[in-house]
């Protein structure tokens, strides 16, 4: 069993009667599981999904992701679409919400045979709220046991290297200002 990875864009654009209309875009189309806005992981048995929802937002209204992954990610069970928090990361599900909150991933284990509705909950620079409702039909019998995990994010790595790279400019004024490294500064002690 292994994991198939899908990114879609979410752009999201202003409708005519007030509002943001949310269109989903797999890139690259190659993957065959998303049909007319819905992922289709019918009779698939051998595998489970890792989903990256990449918001596009031509608004202008500066939009987000909610912070908190159980405000910014809702799942039900059926057709409906959820209306309430439930918590983001279950039996079937786990999420991550990226840290410039553009971005959501999302591990489906795809355990089970059911169809499921999910919102996925944006906030414009004002707080108000615009939502994403996108489909999935499981197919059941994915990976039981195995948690692909998500995959270091260069998010991740940029605030890593961010830190590395800071910890060490302060090391080495606090080292200059203590008379450097064994090295003559040509600046007077007092």
């Amino acid at each position: 069993m292994h994991t198939t990875d899908i990114h879609l864009l979410v752009h999201a654009e202003n409708c005519a009667a007030g509002g943001v209309d949310f269109r989903l875009e797999e890139v690259p189309p190659a993957s065959g599981y998303f049909n007319n806005g819905t992922l289709d992981f019918k009779g698939v048995t051998d595998k489970n999904f890792r989903m990256k929802y990449d918001l596009k937002d031509h608004t202008g209204l500066g939009l987000r992701l909610k912070k908190d992954k159980n405000d910014a990610f809702w799942i039900s069970e059926g057709a409906v679409c959820p209306t309430t928090t439930y918590p983001a990361d279950n039996d079937e599900f786990k999420v991550r919400v990226r840290s410039r909150r553009t971005i959501l991933d999302l591990i489906d284990r795809n355990r089970d045979e059911k169809s499921y509705a999910y919102s996925i909950n944006y906030a414009d620079r004002n707080g108000a709220p615009h939502r994403c409702d996108p489909i999935v039909e499981n197919g059941g019998g994915g990976i039981n046991d195995a948690d692909p995990g998500f995959p270091f994010g260069q998010e991740q790595f940029g605030l890593a290297a961010f830190a590395i790279a800071t910890g060490a400019a302060v090391l080495g004024a606090a080292a200059w200002m203590l008379g450097g490294f064994g090295a003559k500064t040509g600046f007077p002690r007092k």
